[in-house]
């Protein structure tokens, strides 16, 4: 369910079944994230409207509704609306060791953590994939 496009709403929770794998799902009109990093990933979908962001200080982003954004573990980034009705996004937050285990298991032999060199993917089959389960979720 997409959340109205006039207030902010945030909604944030773990996944016990998934070994409290951390969620969330919101929408930001004035939020602005100052510079900040995570200890784990952020790989999530923009639903409505737009994002802006600065990635490892220095690379400016824009994601569109549609868009996939993938944020490795530590690296500084920030955030703001790119669009006037702000951004609707649903994010998952996992460990970096359950990415290396599944790269590792989908290899069939052991891999280091997985990095990915762009921060926004633009791939509708494989939004609606992450939209889909983080709905489940």
């Amino acid at each position: 369910m997409q959340a109205p496009l006039n207030r902010e709403t945030v909604h944030f929770w773990q996944d016990r079944v998934l070994n409290n794998l951390e969620l969330l799902h919101a929408h930001y009109i004035t939020q602005r994230f100052a510079p900040h990093s995570h200890e784990e990933f952020a790989i999530g979908v923009i639903e409505a409207g737009g994002q802006a962001f600065t990635y490892q200080r220095r690379s400016q982003w824009l994601m569109p509704a549609g868009s996939i954004a993938v944020i490795n573990p530590q690296v500084v980034h920030t955030g703001h609306a790119a669009t006037p009705q702000g951004w609707v996004y649903r994010m998952f937050y996992p460990p970096a060791h359950i990415l290396q285990q599944a790269a590792s298991q989908l290899a069939g032999r052991n891999q280091a953590t997985p990095f990915f060199p762009q921060p926004v993917i633009h791939d509708p089959f494989l939004m609606q994939r992450l939209l889909q389960l983080h709905q489940l979720l």
